[in-house]
C-alpha cells in the first residue's frame, strides 16, 4: 500500500511509527522499545493493588500503597515478545488523531515483503479503537446525519402537500416558510404547518447537539436511545461477516 495519506470518516491514515534498527543474528526485535513502553506504563494503571491486603491498606500512607501496588504489578507482568512485525500485526501504544484520549491499538498495513526484507524504516498502520469510543463519536455522527435526513424528508413532504417547491428550504428561513404555511385556515393546512414545524424543530436540535463542544456521553446515549432504529441500522451496516 502506498504511503499516501487518506481520509476515512475524519481519520487521517496511514499512521506511522519509526522502526528501530535490528540485527537478526542477535535476535533484536525492532519494536522492543514499544514493548518496553507498554510494560512500564501498564505497571501503574491496574485499578487494584495486588501487593496490598485490604486490612493493611488503612494503616499505610499513599506512597507506601503505591509502592506495594507497583511491586505487585511487576510480579504479575513479564516483558512481551511480540514476534515478527509484519502486515496484519496488532500492537499496543498506537495513536489516533480523532481519538487522542483513547488507548488505541495499531494494525500494521505496511507490505509484508517490505517488512520481511527490511526495505522500510517507517511502518504504516491504522489505529484500532474500542467500539464504544467509536459509537460515542463517529457512530453518533452517522446516526445524527441520518436523523437530519429524516427530518429534511418530513419537511419536503409537508411542502409537497402545501403545493410549494422543495428548493425554498435552501434559500428561505424556516420561520418564514412556517409563517406562510400558517396562513392556511383549514384543518389540512394546519396539519401541514405542524408537520413542518416539528421537523424544523427536530433539525435544529440535532444540529445543536452535533455542533456542541461540550456534549456529554449521557447526551449521546439519550440521543441514540430516542433514535434506536437508526442506531441499529448503523450498527448493522458495520457487520462484515458473510
Amino acid at each position: 500500500m502506498s504511503g499516501a495519506r487518506r481520509s476515512i470518516q475524519g481519520l487521517q491514515w496511514p499512521y506511522q511509527v519509526q522502526a528501530q534498527p535490528r540485527t537478526r543474528a542477535a535476535g533484536r526485535d525492532p519494536f522492543a522499545t514499544v514493548t518496553d513502553s507498554w510494560w512500564r506504563r501498564s505497571a501503574v494503571v491496574f485499578p487494584s493493588a495486588p501487593g496490598v491486603v485490604k486490612s493493611e491498606a488503612s494503616k499505610l500512607s499513599g506512597e507506601e500503597i503505591d509502592e506495594r501496588h507497583h511491586r505487585g504489578c511487576r510480579r504479575m507482568l513479564r516483558r512481551l515478545n511480540p514476534g515478527e512485525f509484519v502486515q496484519g500485526t496488532i500492537f499496543t501504544c498506537g495513536l489516533s488523531d480523532s481519538y487522542p484520549a483513547v488507548a488505541a491499538l495499531g494494525l500494521l498495513i505496511t507490505a509484508r515483503c517490505d517488512t520481511a526484507q527490511d526495505k522500510t524504516d517507517v511502518y504504516n498502520y491504522v489505529p484500532v479503537i474500542p467500539v464504544e469510543a467509536w459509537i460515542e463519536r463517529d457512530g453518533f455522527e452517522l446516526v445524527a446525519k441520518r436523523a437530519l435526513a429524516n427530518e429534511l424528508g418530513k419537511m419536503k413532504s409537508a411542502l409537497t402537500d402545501a403545493g410549494m417547491a422543495h428548493s425554498i428550504i435552501e434559500f428561505v428561513e424556516h420561520e418564514a416558510i412556517l409563517a406562510e404555511l400558517n396562513v392556511g385556515t383549514s384543518r389540512q393546512d394546519k396539519a401541514v404547518a405542524k408537520r413542518f414545524e416539528q421537523a424544523s424543530r427536530g433539525m435544529r436540535a440535532i444540529n445543536k447537539l452535533l455542533g456542541s463542544a461540550d456534549r456529554t456521553r449521557e447526551d449521546v446515549l439519550e440521543f441514540l436511545d430516542v433514535n434506536e432504529g437508526l442506531y441499529k441500522s448503523v450498527i448493522k451496516d458495520l457487520d462484515v461477516t458473510p
